[in-house]
């Protein structure tokens, strides 16, 4: 008889269509059909969460493009969660969605999900309660655009921004400060660069 870790273990595969034996113990005509109830409903819940993680993203690339990101991310076995709080997890997602080739025109894309990932953070409370945050992008202005659907021009050139991320009580601030303020804090790391 199958232990409960063996049959954990085939589910997971099976989820991620890998090669296993869970179908030949579940009694049913349909088998398949069944497991891919499962299937959608973790692969839609991880999706879900990363679209809370990165709502910027999802306004950047629009909800079809950046679910199927999310999607092909979550297929990944490397990806998946670590524990069972889903706010911690995701941290991958910017620099995956760095690599995928369709989005190299959008070469600000993985700096400003990193800074929505440490946004993130800071909100949950995990770790440190105050991240820094540096890019060569604008993702200030990036941010404002999104923030305020006034704004109708933005300047992608080539200026870095600088960001102290904090939640000092029950809202998440970011503090955008210029390279001068930047150097005169003697910030040796950021959490991204």
């Amino acid at each position: 008889m199958p232990t409960l870790s063996d049959i954990q273990e085939q589910f997971l595969k099976c989820v991620f269509n890998q090669k296993h034996n869970l179908l030949e113990a579940i009694s049913s005509s349909n088998a398949d059909s069944r497991v891919n109830i499962y299937r959608n409903t973790v692969f839609n819940g991880l999706c879900h969460a990363l679209s809370v993680i990165y709502p910027g993203v999802w306004k950047l690339l629009g909800k079809e493009c950046a679910d199927n990101a999310a999607l092909m991310f979550c297929h990944t076995l490397k990806n998946l969660p670590t524990d069972g709080c889903l706010d911690r997890w995701g941290k991958k997602f910017a620099t995956f969605l760095g690599s995928i080739p369709a989005f190299a025109t959008l070469p600000y894309l993985e700096d400003y999900a990193w800074y929505e990932f440490l946004w993130h953070q800071a909100y949950c409370g995990y770790g440190k309660s105050v991240y820094y945050f540096k890019s060569k992008f604008a993702i200030d202005e990036i941010q404002e655009l999104l923030d305020n659907p006034e704004v109708t021009t933005l300047d992608l050139s080539t200026k870095p921004s600088y960001a102290i991320i904090m939640r000092p009580e029950q809202k998440v601030l970011t503090l955008w400060v210029t390279p001068e303020k930047w150097h005169s804090l003697s910030i040796k790391e950021a959490e991204y660069a």
